[in-house]
């Protein structure tokens, strides 16, 4: 009888190939480090252009300043995206793994602002989430439900994918899901008084949102009850 080998190959880590669970603690730690780091450039902000907070966070800001603040969202993006695919190689978790470390992070930021800030003070305060490509403007609730949605959703997919196997996805699931994110995403650029931040909207257009999670969550529950079947 031949020997075996000396070192035989350890499990890859990836989700049904033997491999082991997902690096909770880890990612964690990177999205709540980033939120502080993020809340810290923000709280900068508020200290240089804002002293008084009157106008918090709807800030205008310099044309510089402005173009610099659009890279570092794009930054911000890219180092999510680039620390899901060093985890995961397949595109299922590595989604699943970006909506979890952006939930956290965002959940990590809000929070941060309140102790160092005392900001929001409410869930019905306005925010300005993003730049790209246009200002993003919505009450505080709207991007705090919208991650609590993409931290549960994607530790689901990645217990599956750690106990069950391979998630799987049809192409209803993928055209429902991006449909429901488009509409998300459309509650928080539809205003035009936001996109010039001249004035606070007179309103939220709420529907669109729960709309769209609606339609993403109704996706992800048939694709969770199919995954499910024998």
């Amino acid at each position: 009888m031949s020997p075996g080998p000396v070192n035989p190959p350890r499990a890859s880590g990836q989700p049904g190939q033997g491999g082991g669970k997902p690096p909770w603690l880890g990612l964690v730690l990177l999205a709540v480090a980033f939120a502080i780091i993020e809340a810290a450039i923000v709280t900068a902000y508020r200290s240089l252009l804002d002293p008084q907070g009157e106008r918090f966070p709807l800030l205008p800001l310099p044309g510089s300043l402005a173009g610099l603040e659009r890279v570092r969202e794009a930054a911000t993006l890219l180092l999510l995206i680039a620390a899901a695919r060093l985890v995961y190689r397949r595109a299922v978790p590595a989604t699943a793994t970006f909506c979890f470390l952006f939930g956290i992070w965002d959940l990590a930021y809000y929070a941060t602002l309140r102790c160092s800030l005392g900001w929001p003070r409410h869930g019905s305060d306005w925010d300005l989430l993003f730049l790209l490509p246009v200002p993003w403007l919505g009450p505080v609730w709207a991007p705090l439900l919208v991650s609590c949605v993409l931290v549960v959703v994607g530790s689901m997919v990645l217990r599956h994918e750690s106990r069950r196997g391979p998630f799987r996805l049809g192409r209803l699931h993928l055209l429902t899901a991006a449909l429901g994110g488009a509409l998300c995403l459309w509650s928080f650029v539809t205003t035009p008084s936001g996109r010039a931040l001249a004035a606070l909207p007179s309103r939220y257009p709420w529907e669109w949102l729960l709309l769209g999670l609606a339609l993403g969550l109704a996706a992800f529950s048939h694709a969770v009850w199919r995954n499910r079947r024998p």
